[in-house]
């Protein structure tokens, strides 16, 4: 295990539980390249680890200071990159589609120009509904969780209270002995 892995996992944890658990399509968290001046070694490690549960973690933009990473399920971003809405939402802002991988470039390309750009929200699993109308702001929000939601409050609510649940259910497995990878599993 790498020096600072365990720190690693802890971020992986913190910002990544409803990914890792296959509740949510993608996560993002940033962070500072002083606390893992061995970030590639702990990326590789992480990608070796879990993506023998199809997941997936990789650097969307790198700064002088930080790294914003990325954490995704392969199989599911797939899927959601062939939804037809989605398609024509990511066409309006120049995306090829022919393969995750293309995709992402793009979003690297586009974080590159735009600090935060709106699509980003589709690569988290946000609902487009939500992110449309974000971009618009035509409509008052009805309450912020991981997004902003103007459309569904009751289900968002619902995801976001799932979401706090398996974070802290995945830091009392890994607080009890279990691995990031039994802990995933299970």
């Amino acid at each position: 295990m790498p020096y600072n892995a365990e720190l690693f996992q802890n971020k992986l944890v913190t910002y990544s539980s409803p990914t890792l658990m296959r509740m949510k399509v993608g996560s993002l968290f940033c962070i500072r390249k002083e606390e893992f001046p061995n970030y590639d070694e702990c990326l590789s490690f992480f990608n070796g680890l879990l993506g023998t549960l199809g997941l997936k973690i990789c650097t969307l933009k790198e700064c002088h200071n930080h790294l914003l990473i990325y954490v995704y399920h392969q199989d599911k971003l797939e899927r959601l990159l062939t939804d037809d809405a989605v398609a024509s939402f990511l066409a309006s802002f120049h995306y090829e589609l022919n393969s995750t991988d293309e995709a992402l470039m793009t979003l690297r390309n586009r974080l590159q120009k735009v600090s935060f750009p709106h699509e980003i929200g589709v690569f988290l699993g946000y609902p487009l509904f939500d992110i449309h109308y974000f971009m618009t702001q035509s409509l008052t929000y009805k309450c912020v969780g991981c997004w902003k939601v103007y459309g569904n409050e009751k289900n968002a609510l619902k995801k976001f209270y799932r979401y706090e649940c398996v974070k802290n259910d995945l830091n009392r497995r890994l607080s009890n002995g279990q691995s990031i990878l039994e802990a995933v599993k299970t």
